[in-house]
């Protein structure tokens, strides 16, 4: 049976959907940028334990996203 998500989402969940959906582009830069650090801290946070594997996967994914999102709006 599939595992349902936290309740509530983990704790950078709601910045990183602040951030995809930022329109302006200076702000989407510096947003970008914080929130990959934030995540960068959280992965080494997290312990490689069983629980830890469904947040280690979804930091992982985000990370991907926000890289293409950098790729596309040309953000450095």
């Amino acid at each position: 049976m599939a595992r349902e998500k936290p309740n509530p989402p983990f704790s950078w969940e709601r910045q990183y959907l602040s951030t995809v959906l930022e329109t302006d582009e200076v702000r989407l830069g510096v947003r970008v940028k914080t929130l990959e650090a934030k995540l960068f801290m959280r992965l080494l946070d997290l312990t490689g334990a069983p629980q830890d594997q469904e947040e280690s996967k979804a930091v992982e994914e985000a990370l991907r996203n926000l890289a293409v999102l950098k790729q596309e709006r040309g953000i450095a």
